[in-house]
């Protein structure tokens, strides 16, 4: 998402028509409040000039869509609002790829049908349709996209082009008549399922995965130490808390291992910060430090509390609450001086949102400093049945 967003190069017409309605009638209210013989012609004239405008605009829409759904009958049609961003990629990606007919304007409505030839674009009244070809585009998933000043919730295409991928970040919508309406979360997400069969994005997973570096794979001493660390699992991904030795001697007491193609599947990309190369690991063992794996594939069953955050509170043994706000990786919690893992007894998902109101909280916790350590491997350690999970 680009920092600030560009100036449109048109007006937002159908927004424009509704205020200047209001604005007329207003004026006929206050010059002829007292004159209904010429007050309601006035409004009259006002009514109709606004509902024309409408009309012609939800019929534009629904006349793209019809032409839309006739050339492209086994698609899937998503009705789309173009913010300035949408605008500025697309006319970027019609030039890389000599297209015209991708590029859009800001401030418009337009539509997109997605088949096995790729991302079919409409905008305006021409039965000429752009194409960004399938082998080209990825489904990145949900995001956030600027419209106007106000900022919401969209879906992002990665299109691989010879200048670097371009992120195309668009809003669907639904239509309700011949009104445009948002879409709820849920169907951000049912559409993002639909689509992800139909783009396969070959050619830009290609690419990034080429550009970007590979982890080693584990000794096979190494591995069978990791496996003797219960893992806590975030759907198919497994992270495995443990403390290490280094060639150096250094131990680390927080190092959370995963499985590099696993954890790019699931994240998209390699977590930010500081990072361990496995070929300087002498010895692993369980983190001291860790969360109990029960607790801790709780939480992660659950799920996110809002957009890359999580909220829960641990129930201690003494009867203290302790609120907590992570990212999506919660195996490393601060721990208050005296408190030990050992100490929970229980978490509550989605609690204890009112201690992180403040932006510097005093009252809640978060994740400890600690490391990552990506491997390749074939196939992930088997954990060892002999060990019980932590706080089993």
């Amino acid at each position: 998402m680009s920092d600030q967003p560009k100036r449109p190069s048109q007006p937002p017409i159908f927004w424009i028509t509704i205020v200047g309605g209001a604005i007329g009638l207003s004026l006929g209210l206050i010059r002829f409040g007292d004159r209904l013989d010429i007050l309601v012609p006035v409004i009259g004239i006002t009514l109709a000039v606004v509902l024309l405008i409408i009309g012609g605009f939800a019929l534009s829409i629904r006349g793209r869509e019809k032409r839309l759904a006739a050339a492209f009958p086994d698609a899937i049609h998503v009705p789309i609002v173009v913010g300035y961003e949408l605008a500025s990629a697309s006319q970027q990606v019609a030039k890389i790829l000599g297209d015209q007919r991708i590029a859009l304007r800001p401030s418009t409505y337009a539509a997109l049908a997605f088949d096995s030839e790729g991302v079919h674009v409409a905008s305006g009244g021409s039965d000429a349709f752009g194409l960004i070809p399938s082998n080209l585009v990825e489904i990145k998933g949900i995001g956030r996209s600027l419209l106007g000043v106000r900022e919401t919730i969209s879906l992002t295409l990665l299109v691989a082009t010879e200048s670097g991928d371009v992120e195309f970040e668009f809003v669907p919508t639904r239509m309700i008549g011949v009104i445009p309406r948002a879409l709820s979360r849920a169907d951000f997400v049912s559409l993002f399922e639909k689509l992800l069969p139909v783009i396969p994005g070959k050619e830009v997973k290609e690419r990034r995965e080429a550009a970007r570096p590979k982890a080693p794979a584990l000794t096979p001493d190494l591995a069978a130490q990791l496996a003797r660390v219960a893992p806590s699992h975030d759907g198919t991904l497994q992270y495995f808390p443990c403390q290490v030795t280094l060639r150096s001697g250094e131990v680390l007491p927080r190092v959370c291992f995963a499985e590099q193609s696993r954890l790019r599947a699931h994240w998209g990309d390699d977590p930010r910060g500081n990072t361990v190369d496995p070929r300087e690991v002498v010895a692993i063992e369980e983190s001291p430090y860790r969360m109990p794996q029960r607790f801790a594939d709780e939480l992660y069953e659950v799920g996110e509390s809002g957009m890359g955050y999580l909220i829960f509170t641990m129930r201690l043994r003494d009867g203290r609450a302790l609120p907590y706000m992570t990212g999506n990786a919660l195996d490393f919690p601060e721990w208050p001086d005296g408190v030990t893992p050992e100490d929970v007894v229980a978490v509550e998902p989605h609690v204890g949102r009112e201690h992180f109101v403040e932006r510097n909280s005093t009252t809640g916790h978060g994740v400890a400093h600690h490391m990552w350590c990506l491997y390749s491997n074939t196939e992930e350690p088997t954990p060892s049945a002999e060990l019980p999970a932590p706080g089993s």
